[in-house]
């Protein structure tokens, strides 16, 4: 009856957003101790040792880890929180540092999509985490990431990639989520958003509007040689309960396609517009194609 009131009051559907929002301001008392440093340290995804601060941290339910014999006998764990813990983190009005209002202002991005993503939500919940996964990494200390390691390759494909120490070393740099009005790459001379503000690329994870058959999201990067990288990441969602399978030959589609849109600009036949000025080469053009 409460929900329903709420959903009046604000003129909204009864939703996972409003519904999770509803929760967390019953909850909020019991995540009052909720710390940015154990939020960090959970988008971080690394072990950490299960010392009796992180113990408390389960006790009150901050992390949700049901600690097994193992965890127990290597005394660490992955720590993990719950999208209930997230959003009470959110609503806290006060942040300590502009890294901890970024991580909020992300988080809070994420958590207001509805759960059963379609194509166009599941591309803006990894734009998302891919900020997140920037801001996370710069907020730990860590100034500069090849690119393989940002998304964990380097610890499962260098059996496969013995050259990875090509791939370049990137700046990790602020980043938000922005959705361009504009297919990607454009013949424009400046990036617009959808309302029609100039974005600086260098602080923004781009979403094309209009659709691209190659990618779904483009991050421009410096190197830290000082070159530009532009990274492409294709999003492939399946639905909860299924299973999508991608072949060789899909993928090298994909790469043909990707191949094609670039190379007016890797030719200099671009000079003048937005991406042309970048002045790319083919070492400054990385796909990832995700799932």
């Amino acid at each position: 009856e409460q929900l329903k009131l709420l959903s009046q009051e604000v003129n909204e559907d009864i939703s996972y957003p409003l519904l999770s929002s509803f929760l967390a301001s019953r909850a909020a008392p019991w995540y009052r101790g909720l710390e940015y440093r154990t939020v960090l340290l959970a988008l971080l995804g690394d072990e950490i040792d299960l010392t009796s601060e992180v113990r408390d941290w389960i006790s009150n339910g901050y992390v949700i880890n049901a600690t097994t014999q193992e965890d127990m006998d290597r005394k660490v764990l992955i720590p993990t929180l719950s999208p209930l813990s997230l959003r009470c983190f959110v609503n806290k009005a006060a942040s300590s540092t502009p890294d901890e209002k970024l991580t909020k202002d992300l988080l809070r991005g994420m958590l207001n999509l509805e759960p059963n993503f379609y194509f166009s939500s599941y591309e803006l919940f990894h734009a998302h985490f891919e900020a997140l996964r920037r801001l996370s990494l710069k907020a730990s200390g860590r100034k500069t990431i090849r690119v393989d390691r940002m998304y964990n390759l380097d610890l499962i494909a260098s059996h496969e990639v013995p050259n990875l120490d090509v791939l370049p070393t990137i700046e990790l740099v602020d980043k938000r989520v922005v959705c361009l009005n504009s297919h990607f790459p454009t013949d424009d001379k400046h990036l617009l958003d959808k309302n029609g503000t100039e974005i600086n690329p260098n602080e923004s994870i781009i979403i094309p509007l209009e659709n691209n058959p190659a990618f779904d999201i483009v991050i421009l990067e410096k190197s830290n040689k000082g070159r530009n990288v532009l990274i492409h990441v294709e999003n492939r969602y399946s639905k909860a309960g299924a299973s999508t399978t991608t072949s060789e030959a899909h993928i090298m589609n994909k790469l043909k396609l990707f191949v094609d849109i670039y190379k007016p600009f890797v030719k200099g036949e671009k000079q003048g517009t937005v991406i042309g000025d970048l002045k790319l080469k083919w070492g400054d053009l990385l796909f990832v194609y995700a799932g």
